[in-house]
Parts: C-alpha cells; structure tokens; sequence
C-alpha cells in the first residue's frame, strides 16, 4: 500500500491578490487564503477511483493521460491556521485509488475544498461523495454511486448505472448506461433511463420530475404526485391505473420497475429521443 500524505503549498495573501486576483472581503470575514495542490497518480485498466470530500465541489472527467490527476484547492476566510487543519489523504490499495479530505473531529473547521479530477477514460468510478459541493462527472465508465447534501450533482457520458442522491439539490442524470435509484428532497429530478438492472426508486420531496425514456425498455410504471400532474409525451404506456396524480402501467412486456414519486411537484414521462 503506497499512501501519500498531501502537502499543500501555501500562497501569502498579498501573492493571491496580485497573482489570481481572487482575494476577498466580506462584513464578518477576513481575507481569502488559499493553498493548491497538483498530483499525479499511476493508472492501470483495472483501476478503480473513489472519492470522499467534506465540504466542496467535486468535478470528473477524462482525459488522453494515462495517470490520475487531481488538482485541489482550500479556501478559507478564518486565517492560515484554518488551511492546516484539513488534509487530503491518497491511498493506493492493490488496483483502487481512495482520495479523501480529513477534517479534525472535535472542531468545526471552517475550510472549503475544491477538487478538480481527470482520469483516464479505463478509469473506473465507484463512489463520489461529498457535502456542501456540486457533483459534476462526464465522459467515463462505471456504476458509480454520487452523493451530496445542498448542493447539485450532475453526470453525463457515463458506461455505466447511476446512483445519485442530494438531500437539497436537483439532479440532472442524462445519456448513462442505465440507472438505479435518484433521490433528492429539494430540488428537482431530470434524466434519461435507458436502462435498469432492478427495481429502481426516482423520488423527490419538494421538485418536478422529468424523465426520457427509451421506448425499447421493457418496464413496470408507477407514478405518483400529491400536489401537483402526471403528463406523457409520446410514451407508449399500457396504462392499468389512470388518476390525475397517479398512474400505472407498462412499457414494452413489463419487467422491474420504476417507481417515480414526489410530493410538491410534477411529473413529466417522456420518449426518449436518439
């Protein structure tokens, strides 16, 4: 097991306002002080990536390299002391690649991270997870479990099934393999389903749903609304129950099922279009 201890370099304050500009003020914050890293990291085809931060945006994509490149930033408002506090911790076990931010657990740092992560497209993906931060993941493969709290996840251009859940975000989910459950309270659900290995759950508390559905699936429908419509558009549905706020039915011979749901919003059945 090879593990990597990140050390960040830090950046004076009066560097940051003369190099990046990026220095700001605010009625009860100090001064922006931030530090980066840049590292590179051995890939194989059987590597697997996973990632696990605290309190920042996480973005993926790939790239024509053959090594795993991060690029990270911390920020904070609070003082350099704040910046030293946190960690980003990367571990090599056999054939998986673990980035992780740590946090000290009897304190409340007030430190942000950012990262920025390009893989090479036989990269794998498993978990991406974070708090606070956007999820943004496009062109890669595997079936990767995404999730956050307030903020958005956004996947696109994935070979493989999606997992996605937000506690107060939206979750745009489009041109993957397949998906599994997408969940989110706040925040409305939009996505493509091609394809789905089980029963799957696409359900919202307070958000519209719309979806784009491949008219060769074979699928059981359940849809269902407390305060608010069901419409399709061009769907070819069997439907077997037929109420304004619920429906069920079946698309092509029926098989697992979709069960869609909201509470506070619409929800939107679509054929999707090649």
């Amino acid at each position: 097991m090879n593990k990597y201890q990140i050390t960040f370099l830090f950046l004076a304050t009066i560097a940051i306002a003369a190099v990046s500009g990026c220095t700001s003020y605010g009625p009860d914050l100090g001064v922006e002080e931030v530090e980066y890293f840049s590292g590179e990291y051995e890939a194989t085809n059987n590597t697997t990536l996973n990632v696990i931060n605290v309190n920042g945006q996480i973005e993926i994509d790939s790239w024509d390299g053959n090594t795993i490149r991060l690029d990270a930033t911390k920020r904070t408002y609070h003082g350099e002391e704040e910046l030293e506090k946190v960690h980003i911790i990367v571990n090599e076990i056999d054939d998986e690649l673990k980035v992780e931010t740590k946090y000290p657990s009897y304190e409340n740092v007030r430190v942000s991270v950012d990262m920025k992560i390009r893989i090479p497209v036989n990269t794998t993906l498993e978990l991406i997870k974070t708090t606070n931060g956007d999820i943004v993941i496009t062109d890669t493969k595997g079936n990767v479990t995404a999730m956050t709290t307030n903020r958005n996840i956004a996947i696109s251009n994935i070979e493989g099934y999606v997992v996605a859940t937000s506690s107060n975000g939206a979750l745009d989910i489009r041109r993957t393999t397949g998906i599994s459950d997408l969940k989110t309270t706040n925040g409305k659900i939009e996505a493509h389903i091609l394809d789905i290995k089980e029963d799957v759950d696409v359900r919202c508390t307070n958000g519209g749903i719309i979806l784009y559905i491949d008219p060769s699936l074979d699928a059981d429908i359940e849809m269902e609304t407390t305060n608010g419509h069901i419409s399709m558009n061009e769907v070819e549905l069997v439907v077997t129950r037929l109420e304004s706020t619920h429906v069920e039915g079946t698309i092509g011979e029926g098989g697992n099922k979709i069960d869609i749901r909201t509470t506070n919003g619409n929800v939107n059945l679509n054929k999707l279009v090649a």
